[in-house]
């Protein structure tokens, strides 16, 4: 349900404040070419009312050689950018089944040397991309903040990573001396990027080091192919690539979605770990249910293979890799244990840790 405009921008001097935006703060207000334009008005409200010094910046659609809609992120906006203390980030509200690659409105490619340019200059970046219902019911508590950077903390200390499951996971990695990544809607620190309602502790893994078994179960989410998984699909991987894929219904589909990039890194681990949003996250079937959900609902755990060029200058925040394949997929998996150098932080999807 919609409220009126100046109801939402409301709701958004708040989302700011938590961003450490005040009088005198630098903002860039940033959308493709294609946004919603309520939204817009009720940040344009907000920022006015901060007495923040802000620009509108409106990216104009850029079209690749084979006619699809390409990175917007032109060296004209990037330097406009670094100017700001912040960038909020609008993005309309789909997800598109088919890539993460440049979606059908032109999205901003967080997974891009352009953005990781932006990044490296300490700017903070607020993504913005769910509709205003999720926006109230996942705003972040400082509860929600606290367990986010504590388990961040933990991934950071740790070597290797272990997840089973009584479905018959059992898949080891290696993380030593990557970054724990943290997301709880807050870019409050100079080189921080967040993604607002979304909460979940990550870690890229080093490339090869993935060994063992991966069981996805019905009920289990296969995000950019915006569906349930129908039927057991078993997942093997040896030296951090995916070698075999078994299963029916839903283990065909992943085997071409994968395939369809004729790329090898697609069969890489790009990032691994838990969802923190223990306050107000839902799970599929919820009327209510979006991509912040399914990425932070609490003890999910999420690995995605492919892209992960994703980094900034603050030590908790990015991936720190190096995969460059087109694709991006992410799996979010119920019911499944996650270890930190073999203590338990989530047991059979639910949070351990203290």
């Amino acid at each position: 349900m919609q409220t009126a405009t100046h109801e939402l921008s409301k709701l958004v001097e708040e989302i700011l404040k938590l961003n450490a935006t005040k009088e005198g703060t630098r903002v860039v207000l940033v959308t493709t070419h294609v946004y919603d334009e309520r939204m817009a008005d009720a940040f344009r409200i907000a920022l006015n009312n901060l007495n923040v010094d802000f620009l509108r910046l409106i990216l104009p659609p850029k079209a690749t050689p084979d006619h699809r809609f390409g990175n917007p992120l032109t060296k004209y906006a990037l330097e406009v950018m670094k100017t700001a203390d912040l960038v909020v980030s609008l993005s309309s509200y789909t997800w598109w089944p088919m890539a993460y690659a440049p979606s059908p409105v032109g999205k901003i490619w967080m997974h891009s040397d352009e953005f990781t340019e932006v990044m490296m200059s300490k700017i903070r970046w607020l993504d913005v991309m769910i509709p205003e219902e999720a926006m109230r019911r996942l705003f972040p508590t400082e509860a929600l903040i606290k367990r986010t950077i504590e388990g961040a903390k933990a991934m950071a200390k740790a070597k290797e990573i272990k997840i089973t499951s009584s479905a018959g996971t059992d898949l080891v990695l290696r993380k030593d001396g990557k970054k724990g990544h943290r997301q709880c809607g807050v870019a409050n620190e100079p080189g921080m990027w967040d993604n607002y309602g979304f909460a979940l502790v990550a870690c890229g893994p080093l490339k090869n080091s993935a060994n063992g078994k991966l069981v996805l179960q019905p009920g289990d989410y296969m995000l950019q192919l915006m569906t349930e998984v129908k039927d057991r699909v078993e997942i093997a991987m040896k030296d951090g690539r995916i070698t075999k894929i078994e299963g029916g219904l839903s283990a065909r589909i992943l085997e071409k979605w994968l395939a369809q990039w004729k790329h090898p890194d697609s069969y890489y681990p790009a990032h691994i770990g838990w969802g923190t949003h223990v306050e107000g996250a839902v799970w599929v079937g919820s009327r209510e249910f979006t991509v912040a959900d399914a990425e932070s609902y609490p003890g999910i755990m999420q690995i995605a293979f492919g892209r992960n060029v994703f980094d900034t200058t603050h030590p908790m925040v990015g991936l720190a890799g190096q995969n460059v394949t087109p694709s991006h997929l992410d799996l979010q998996c119920l019911n499944t244990s996650f270890y930190l150098d073999g203590a338990p932080v989530v047991k059979e999807g639910q949070i351990v840790h203290p």
